[in-house]
């Protein structure tokens, strides 16, 4: 009888403990490089009665709840922040404590500069990495604090390369009218100044096959640049096999800019090593263009 007690009270106990994961991710829904955690409930053992090798088993009920970390991937929101960062696939933002200096691991990347410069979390953590020394980056020593030269003008560096990684739906038609798709991205040139490069896709009547054309807008070069055409074509896994890995990759040389900046050619880096950035499967599973770029900026 008092054991019934006390095996409801234990159920209690843990759906307690449950919902109070549950309030916590919910409250934390928009905080930065949040994981949310689960619950994973186990019963406890059971008592024999009887005389018998165990022909009436009566449970305990439930044990403590055992709380599990979630780290898979969040999604990536766009900020207003100049300075903020995402950390795409495994890995962690390292940061020093502010007193104790203990090393620290997070995936919030909306950051902050005191006034000794200093790149900072939220919760004044110091982000610890590598800084240049005359330009040139070195990962091969220790990592100290990133410290952003306040109030100093860096020189802007051009766009030379960007990526794309997207999905091509593989139920596409070739029409008519053939299925299209379009993306864009922002590069910059020599002087700083940002341009959009769009991305525009069309099913062919090939199986696995999309045509491409990579375009500038005609006001941001004092004559109209031709777009860059080719095709993509994946295999039945939906793989793209060519161009191959190895390239060559398609390139957009612009030229005469109207910001007066130089010439500028841009490599789409089609493959990470071995992997396409670019797939084609039965649905639109991701989207999300990265360049490589620097806009000059006073900080």
């Amino acid at each position: 009888m008092f054991t019934s007690f006390s095996t409801a009270l234990s159920a209690l106990s843990a759906h307690t403990t449950a919902i109070d994961v549950v309030g916590n991710n919910l409250a934390n829904l928009n905080t930065n490089g949040f994981k949310i955690s689960v619950v994973s409930f186990h019963d406890l053992v059971t008592q024999s009665l009887g005389a018998g090798l165990g022909e009436t088993q009566v449970g305990f009920g439930v044990g403590r709840p055992v709380t599990l970390r979630q780290f898979s991937q969040g999604p990536i929101k766009t900020t207003n922040g100049a300075l903020d960062a995402a950390v795409q696939g495994d890995g962690f933002l390292i940061v020093r404590q502010p007193v104790s200096n203990g090393i620290v691991y997070t995936r919030g990347g909306n950051f902050q500069v005191d006034k000794d410069g200093n790149l900072l979390t939220s919760t004044g953590q110091r982000l610890q990495g590598w800084m240049a020394q005359n330009g040139v980056l070195s990962t091969s020593g220790p990592i100290a604090d990133v410290v952003v030269p306040v109030g100093t003008l860096k020189p802007p560096i051009a766009t030379t390369s960007f990526s794309m990684d997207l999905n091509l739906n593989a139920a596409a038609t070739a029409g008519p009218p053939p299925d299209t798709f379009s993306t864009s991205i922002e590069v910059f040139d020599s002087l700083g100044v940002s341009h959009i490069i769009t991305v525009d896709f069309t099913k062919n009547a090939n199986p696995n096959e999309w045509d491409y054309s990579i375009s500038i807008p005609a006001a941001d070069v004092t004559s109209p640049i031709t777009p860059v055409t080719g095709t993509l074509q994946f295999d039945t896994l939906g793989r793209l096999i060519n161009p191959p890995p190895a390239g060559p990759w398609p390139q957009i040389a612009i030229t005469g800019l109207t910001s007066g900046a130089a010439d500028m050619t841009l490599t789409w880096n089609l493959f990470n090593g071995q992997t396409p950035r670019v797939t084609q499967l039965p649905n639109h599973r991701r989207s999300r263009p990265t360049s490589r770029t620097a806009r000059q900026r006073r900080n």
